[in-house]
Order: C-alpha cells, then structure tokens, then sequence
C-alpha cells in the first residue's frame, strides 16, 4: 500500500502466486514506465517489476476451409498408426495443463475425456473458443466413432483458459503476464506433469521465467510453440527459455515457419492442415506452431504416462519427427511414408 499510494498506481488486480510465494498487483500510470519499473525495482521488498507482456497464439483457420470437413487428421493420421499407438499406450496415469483460451468440453470429441476447466482472464467468465478446443482435441479426443481421436485420449487435462479469443469466427488470441502466470501457478501447485505453452511474445517475461524454472525444478515438463512469423530469427518466449521443449513446424520437406527457427527448435512437428476439433461439434483444419506444439505435447504425455521422461531425452533433436516420436516411446509407431 505504501509503494501504491507514493507511485499513485491505479490498481486493477492483485492476485498471490502460491509456488512463488509472492504477491502480485497489476496497475495502469500515465507515467513512463521504463522509468518507473526501474524506479520500483530499487525498493526493498519488490522482487520484480515488469510490462503486463501481450502473447499471441500460434494457428489460424485453413483459409480454404471453414467449413466442416469429416475427413482424419491429414498429415499427422498418415504418420502415425493410432490404432496400434493406443494399443501401446493412451495416456491413462497423466495428467497435463493446457494454458490456452477456453476449451468447448461438451464438443461430441471431448464430452468424455478427463476435463477440468478455470479462468484466469480478467473481467471475464470460461467459455468455449477455437484455439483451446483444437489444442485439447489434439492430446485428448475420445475415440467414440464421431470425428477424431487424440494422441492421448485417456490423459487428464487441466484446461485454463488465460487467453482470450479476439473475433468470434477466428482462433487467433490474446494472453497477458498475468493471466498466465495466475494458470501457470494453478498448474504447479495442482502438480500436473506437463503444460502446453500455444502462443509466444518477442521478449522473455521475467515473472513466468521465474514460474518456469520453479515448476522444472519440481520436475513438471513444458512445451510451446516456436511461432509464426515467416521473418522470425529468434524463438518467441516461452519456447526460448532452457527448460522448455521448443516446437517448430515441419510438413515433408518444408521447415515452418522458416529454417533458421526450425533449426532452433527442439523438435519440428506437422503445422499445416491439421484437422481438429473445434467450438460448435465442429472439425476443421488449423494451420501454425500452435498445433505443431499440441502434437508434441500429445506424444510427451505418452511418454509421461508411461514412465519418467529424462530431460535429455525430451530435449535431444532428431532430423524428423518420426525418429523423435519413435526414440521417445521406444516404438516404431510412426513412419514417414
């Protein structure tokens, strides 16, 4: 209160990260903020001050299809064997968070898998939306004869909704500092094993780093999408910090969104055409790193369910997918045809 009312911050949220053990408050100034962060950060008892850093999600409608088209998984059905890959292993004993915006748990693919949901964005209540429901259709699709099966149907997932979708007919989203961090800390404390990370900002958020590296120190796993942007030489954040599993994208032989971040990233995975759920009962295909970052968690959580994954495994590189999916789960269950 004393920092609040001699900076005359305009107080809009505060919130408690239970892993961290710190307290967190949200704020608007009409001052300059580079100034005023390195300002607060000279008082005692501030552990940190920062942007409320905006993040994107990584996958946009197949523009050539919106409406619903029954067919399988395209590329990801023809690599892999589900029929035999279930037969192995269906995820049962795992349970992961997907931090994302909100998943349709009602969608005819998703009515009888393991679902929980929150809300961490601000202002707002749960409710269903594209980028979260194709995510969670990727790992978790019930095999029940409707649309499509996901690679681990029998996984718990822990959907919270930290992202807020920005046009109704679009999946492209919006996540902040905040609202991921408030997800994020649920996740550890809920001690999940793993988190998807579908979305990416330019530059490393100290905050969610910090959660990063305490829910690795617990030995909870993490994957995100490297990004979008055919330009794009860096990873995005969170898929550039050391203790998360880096996902590009790949189809044949076409490195996406570019070779020099694909050659970046821990592993390269289908990111165009991916056929998934999405809100209304539906399916359509979704292109970008969102999905690439889903198929990957989807095969980590595999690995996960059926025994401890070293880190040097998860994070060695292969030269395809398929050799990564099959050294993971000591199989030859995928094959590139």
């Amino acid at each position: 209160q004393k920092v609040i009312s001699e900076f005359g911050l305009d107080v809009i949220q505060e919130f408690r990260l239970a892993s961290l053990e710190r307290s967190v408050v949200v704020f608007q100034t009409d001052r300059e903020a580079t100034q005023l962060i390195n300002d607060l950060l000279q008082i005692k008892g501030v552990i940190g001050a920062q942007p409320d850093y905006i993040y994107r999600t990584s996958a946009a409608l197949e523009a050539s299809s919106t409406a619903e088209p029954l067919q399988d998984l395209l590329n990801l059905s023809a690599l892999i064997d589900f029929e035999e890959l279930h037969q192995q292993q269906n995820g049962a004993g795992a349970r992961i968070a997907v931090i994302d915006t909100g998943v349709e748990s009602s969608h005819p693919d998703l009515a009888d898998a393991d679902i929980e949901t929150a809300n961490y964005v601000r202002d707002d209540s749960y409710k269903a939306e594209i980028h979260g429901t194709a995510v969670t259709g990727l790992i978790a699709a019930q095999r029940n004869g409707v649309g499509i099966v996901g690679l681990a149907p029998s996984a718990g997932i822990l959907a919270l909704r930290a992202c807020r979708q920005l046009q109704s007919d679009r999946p492209g989203a919006e996540c902040y500092s905040s609202s991921l961090s408030r997800a994020l800390d649920y996740a550890i404390t809920s001690e999940v094993r793993l988190a998807n990370f579908s979305f990416g900002t330019p530059s490393r958020d100290p905050l969610l780093s910090d959660l990063i590296d305490h829910g690795s120190e617990a030995g909870m796993r993490f994957v995100a999408a490297a990004g979008n942007e055919r330009d794009q030489s860096e990873l995005s954040f969170p898929a550039s910090h050391v203790s998360v599993l880096a996902v590009a994208g790949r189809d044949g032989a076409v490195d996406f969104p570019n070779e020099r971040l694909a050659s970046l990233a821990n592993v390269r995975a289908p990111a165009e055409q991916v056929f998934s759920t999405v809100t209304g009962g539906r399916h359509n295909f979704l292109n970008g790193t969102s999905m690439s970052s889903a198929i990957v968690s989807g095969i980590v959580t595999l690995s996960l369910a059926g025994g401890p994954a070293g880190e040097t495994d998860l994070r060695q590189q292969d030269s395809d997918f398929c050799q990564w999916v099959n050294r993971l789960l000591a199989s030859q269950i995928c094959t590139t045809k």
